[in-house]
This record gives C-alpha cells, sequence and structure tokens, in this order.
C-alpha cells in the first residue's frame, strides 16, 4: 500500500497530539513540533488517524521525489518524460527498453483515457511553443506553464523569449538544440528538481560543448533538503513561479527592469 509524507495536527481535545507518540498505529514520525506532527502513513493509517479525530494533510517535496531524474538521466539505456499535455503511455509501451513517465504531485487536468485512444507522440521530440530571439527559456514538465507566464511577462519589459516544451528529458531533442543555437545567446532551463546532476546540467554541458559563446542558468531545486509545505507556496519560495523565472531571465541578460521599460 502506497504511504505520504503528512502533517498532522489536533482537531480538538479529544484528539492531542502525544497520544499519537505512544498508540500502536504503527506511524513512522519524522518530525514532532508543538503544534504538528510530520508523519509517513499508508491510506488505512491515515483514514484512522481521521476517524481518531485528527487533521491530516498530505504534504509534498520527499527527497527522492526531487532527485529521482538525476538518477535515472546516469543509468545507461534508461529514458525519462515529464510532461503535462501529451499522454506518453502509449509511447512508454512501444518502446523497447526501461522507460519512466514523471508525474508531478498535483492535481491532473483530465482524467486519462484508454491507452488505444492516445495520439502518437514522435520519440524524443521537444514542442516550441513561444517563439522568440532574446533567451530560450528550456521547461520541463510543470514549469512549462509558469515559464510561459513568464515569456508573458518578459515581453512587456521588451524580452522575446522562446519557451520550449522540454517534455523528454532524456534523450534531449538535439534537432531542436541545433536550431534555438546559437541563434539565442542566452539559454535558461527550468525543473522540478535537483539542480545538481539534473536536467540542466545535462542541457547545459551539450549546449556548452557545441556552443560555448551561449551564456546559461539553470533553475530547480537547491542542493539541500526542502522543507515539506504545500507545493505552490515551496516553489514559489524558490523561484519556480512566473516571477521568479522572469526575475532569473532578467539577470541572465544583465538588464534590470528599469532599463528595460526604458527600451520597450
Amino acid at each position: 500500500m502506497a504511504s505520504v509524507i503528512a502533517r498532522v495536527t489536533s482537531a480538538g481535545a479529544r484528539a492531542p497530539l502525544g497520544r499519537l507518540l505512544t498508540a500502536p498505529l504503527g506511524l513512522d514520525v519524522w518530525e514532532v513540533r508543538p503544534d504538528h506532527l510530520v508523519v509517513e502513513a499508508d491510506e488505512a493509517q491515515v483514514a484512522r488517524l481521521e476517524v481518531m479525530g485528527y487533521d491530516v494533510e498530505q504534504l509534498q517535496m520527499t527527497d527522492s521525489y526531487l532527485s529521482d531524474f538525476a538518477t535515472a538521466r546516469a543509468t545507461t539505456g534508461y529514458h525519462t518524460v515529464q510532461t503535462l499535455e501529451e499522454d506518453l503511455r502509449r509511447l512508454a509501451l512501444d518502446h523497447p527498453g526501461p522507460f519512466s513517465i514523471r508525474i508531478p504531485r498535483d492535481v491532473v487536468a483530465a482524467l486519462p483515457q484508454p491507452v488505444a485512444g492516445i495520439p502518437a507522440v514522435a520519440y524524443g521530440t521537444w514542442e516550441t511553443l513561444r517563439q522568440g530571439r532574446d533567451v530560450a527559456i528550456l521547461a520541463l514538465g510543470t514549469m512549462v506553464p509558469p515559464a510561459l507566464a513568464a515569456a508573458e511577462l518578459l515581453q512587456r519589459e521588451g524580452v522575446s523569449a522562446t519557451v520550449v516544451d522540454c517534455r523528454f528529458a532524456k534523450p534531449l531533442d538535439e534537432a531542436t538544440l541545433e536550431r534555438l543555437f546559437p541563434g539565442h545567446p542566452q539559454v535558461l532551463t527550468v525543473e522540478e528538481g535537483t539542480v545538481v546532476n539534473g536536467f540542466g546540467a545535462f542541457v547545459r554541458a551539450y549546449v556548452a560543448e557545441r556552443w560555448p559563446g551561449v551564456r546559461g542558468a539553470s533553475m530547480g531545486l537547491p542542493d539541500a533538503f526542502v522543507e515539506h509545505g504545500e507545493r505552490g507556496e515551496l516553489l514559489a519560495g524558490l523561484g519556480l513561479n512566473a516571477d521568479g523565472i522572469a526575475a532569473r531571465a532578467r539577470a541572465l541578460l544583465g538588464r534590470p527592469l528599469r532599463t528595460l521599460l526604458e527600451t520597450a
């Protein structure tokens, strides 16, 4: 049975937190605070906690979730994708060899359809969603929507940004990279994963080897443990939202907001 990381708080006097430290529930207690506990629990344990009168909130961003791609990309013959729009289960089933689909811890846009009804997607291809000239933003999976929103913010300031949905994290879409560079003088990669050995490191090493004049930066999760909490708040705190991505692009371009507004 799958387990989750959850914050448990007391809903009233009949459910004191201290009781959970001695109750025979088999919980794996990660953290003890005056007003809550952080525990690892399966579905049955969560249901039992709620019956006992506790409030249970599922948290996000476990360490294994942050570093999964960094581990997978170092495995020979392993292919991994992360996407919000296309359903790539059909491709995964048809592809010979190891293949993983990284599913974000978020609300799905729509219920999945039968595999037979899924349209074919060309293997190893990315999709350019917005064409610009000043900076290429290469976004992976969940970071595509905020990257598009960041491009809109930058457009108002006179910066033209290309946004690419890099739905295949491995292999890289070399044909798309050949089209982008060196025509774009800057590249910014954005991912919901660790920057250490992550997608951005993979892409930028490829770009630097072939087009050393292209400047670049990578956005992702730091080489540190990330606090548990509500996913949107955690991402915003790390700059992985529209405002944060736009700010990083400005810094990469070396043009402060005031200059951008004066030259727009």
